[in-house]
């Protein structure tokens, strides 16, 4: 993909090439920070590799279909923007899809604890993202301000508990309803066995996002209501 950047010198704008390059380090970064710190130590690379690269492959490449709501919006409003600006419509819909793709890595390592195909619980993944407005709780969390170490400590550590809870709510869905199940379909079983629970953390979650100003107390207690939607064992 560096490659492919480099290719377009004097055919785009250096800024364009500049802001892919900058979106691209911060998903390496990501990354690398989810294997530290999910993967046994020491990294084995190749293994790592082989575990996760064709999966991670399978939900890039089907992303525009996985995605709803404000990640469509923002998948779609990146890729619009790219080839606006002249970079080939494959490389802008790997870019655009930066954003959307780093929780692949959940994706594929859910997939091989419940032994389903990554593209099923991807489907899960990102239709619970937009019923329970995951995306616009993680905007939010990285709105906070990280003018020293502490902050940026805060940050990057209540965006990783919001990851993981996520994650873990998608196992739990996962595991309502059968194998031929919609996405749709498993999110309304599970709803139902949760409903008092789950009304009581919505409440919660869109008075929080009613708010006029975020900061990291109104989000910790986000957070906490996500965890306790964990704590139902559905």
């Amino acid at each position: 993909m560096w490659d492919a950047v480099e290719a377009l010198d004097n055919k785009v704008a250096a800024g364009v090439q500049t802001r892919i390059r900058l979106h691209s380090r911060r998903l390496v970064e990501r990354g690398t920070r989810w294997l530290l710190n999910n993967r046994p130590q020491p990294l084995q690379i190749a293994e790592t590799i082989e575990d996760f690269s064709a999966g991670v492959a399978q939900v890039w490449d089907s992303l525009a279909n996985l995605l709803r709501g404000a990640d469509l919006e923002w998948y779609q409003g990146i890729l619009d923007e790219l080839t606006g600006v002249g970079v080939p419509e494959e490389l802008a819909r790997r870019v655009a899809g930066f954003s959307s793709v780093f929780p692949a890595l959940d994706i594929v390592a859910i997939a091989a604890r419940t032994d389903k195909e990554p593209l099923q619980v991807a489907e899960v993944y990102y239709d619970l993202a937009d019923r329970l407005r995951i995306t616009q709780l993680l905007d939010r969390i990285i709105e906070l301000p990280r003018a020293d170490r502490w902050q940026s400590m805060a940050r990057a550590a209540i965006r990783e508990d919001l990851f993981a809870a996520h994650a873990g709510l998608t196992q739990d869905v996962l595991s309502a309803g059968n194998g031929t199940t919609s996405p749709e379909q498993r999110f309304k079983a599970w709803e139902e066995k949760n409903a008092a629970i789950l009304g009581r953390a919505r409440t919660t979650l869109e008075e929080i996002q009613s708010s006029d100003a975020f900061d990291l107390a109104n989000l910790s207690v986000a957070m906490r209501t996500m965890r306790t939607l964990l704590r139902t064992h559905s």
